[in-house]
């Protein structure tokens, strides 16, 4: 595994799907503006991964708290920011949009949600 010269680290979804990913850091976004009292708000946030491969491979993506049955869901929200750029078997390069599309479908397969709950709660709780 190689860093090309344009910055990407080139795999296939299969080398991916290999490679075990570590929470790095994970954050709140903050409120533009005080908001009235009774105002609607979310909170969202964002979050990186990274592999404890040379050269590192990167994965970020920014998340929400949505409600769900009564309690609250940490759900991906848009596509997920990388420098990693999949490659078919014939190491063709994925569209960027279809590369996106499909980083987002592992990021979702990621049990992700409970260490980016613990590392705000230990960032902002202080």
């Amino acid at each position: 595994m190689v860093t090309s010269p344009d910055g990407f680290v080139r795999l296939t979804l299969d080398d991916v799907l290999s490679v075990p990913f570590k929470h790095l850091v994970s954050g709140i976004d903050e409120e533009p503006a005080p908001l009235p009292c009774g105002t609607y708000t979310t909170i969202s946030g964002y979050t990186e991964w990274v592999s404890d491969t040379q050269p590192k491979i990167t994965v970020g993506w920014d998340w929400i708290i949505a409600p769900a049955d009564g309690g609250s869901h940490w759900r991906r929200i848009g596509l997920p920011r990388s420098n990693l750029l999949l490659v078919d078997t014939a190491q063709n390069d994925y569209a960027w949009e279809r590369n996106l599309v499909v980083l987002a479908t592992v990021v979702d397969a990621i049990p992700w949600q409970e260490q980016a709950k613990t590392a705000v709660v230990e960032r902002y709780a202080a």
